[in-house]
């Protein structure tokens, strides 16, 4: 599980930006009619990590110059249609992308007028390392202060499988979570490459396999072989195939990583609220130069 002092340790490892606060403390950001850049602050992390019920909670602490955008609240339609539909899959990966660019749309409008931005997200998306290059391209004009949502993945997978069989009896799709984007946890975290680098948790390969076991009763035969894939590939992405566990640690840098999985939604929004007025916004300008320049080379 994640400790205090291992977020310590992430947090000397980002270089220096500006930051505005309130008179109360309180991260604002400012206008861009104003001279300023907007602030967004970004809740990303896996699908059922707790980003949702933090972010309930956040943007009350925030206060009114903030705005709460959801991935969700634009993609979750696209999904839903898909089972009807049966689009292939470029043409419905590009009406997610499209749904996606609106909801960056969405966020720089806000900026332009004024507000802040409360952004619950998977910067991942369904396009990895592309997906979030993307976004960070997007919010370039704004000040950014990057939160990770992070939950161990055997907690996730039993969210998932309790939601979606909570979605079912409901007769509600639009509480349903796919599996398969859970066990693309790779796209969020990686193995650790030194001894002294800096590890949020470690991964263990049954739990993948568990994992699978569990979730292969939610899948139509058809749909078995490429869970099987993703299974595959994930114990693959993270070298367990001659392991039986692993330390993982973040792909991207973090202002600050809160575990949703050692409190409730309002004391971890409360964590973060609280960090927020004593810290500066460092990560999204180291990310901007690692991927950004990485994926231009």
């Amino acid at each position: 599980m994640l400790k205090k002092t291992q977020i310590t340790v992430t947090m000397h490892l980002m270089a220096a930006t500006v930051v505005l606060f309130s008179p109360s403390g309180v991260l604002l950001g400012g206008s861009v009619k104003g001279g300023h850049k907007g602030t967004v602050v970004i809740l990303d992390g896996t699908s059922t990590a707790g980003k949702t019920s933090i972010a309930k909670h956040l943007v009350k602490l925030l206060g009114k110059t903030y705005e709460k955008i959801a991935m969700d609240d634009f993609v979750t339609k696209v999904f839903i249609e898909q089972i009807d539909l049966q689009l292939p899959k470029d043409q419905f990966f590009q009406r997610v992308r499209q749904r996606i660019s609106d909801m960056y749309d969405k966020i720089n409008e806000c900026i332009d007028s004024g507000k802040n931005v409360l952004l619950d997200t998977v910067l991942s998306s369904i396009d990895g390392q592309k997906a979030v290059s993307y976004g960070l391209e997007r919010l370039q004009k704004c000040n950014v202060f990057m939160v990770l949502v992070y939950c161990p993945f055997a907690v996730v997978v039993e969210r998932v499988i309790c939601r979606n069989e909570q979605a079912i009896l409901e007769n509600n799709l639009e509480n349903f979570r796919s599996i398969l984007a859970v066990l693309r946890f790779a796209d969020i975290y990686r193995p650790v490459k030194y001894v002294d680098e800096f590890f949020i948790d470690t991964l263990c390969r049954t739990d993948i396999e568990q994992a699978y076991g569990c979730s292969k009763k939610n899948y139509y035969e058809k749909d078995l072989e490429k869970l099987g894939f993703v299974k595959a590939d994930i114990i693959k992405k993270f070298g367990l195939n001659d392991k039986e566990y692993v330390k993982i640690t973040p792909r991207l840098a973090y202002d600050f990583i809160v575990d949703a999985s050692e409190g409730t939604p309002k004391g971890c929004a409360k964590q973060v609220f609280n960090y927020m007025q004593k810290t500066d916004m460092r990560a999204f300008k180291q990310n901007c130069e690692n991927v950004l320049h990485f994926s231009k080379e």
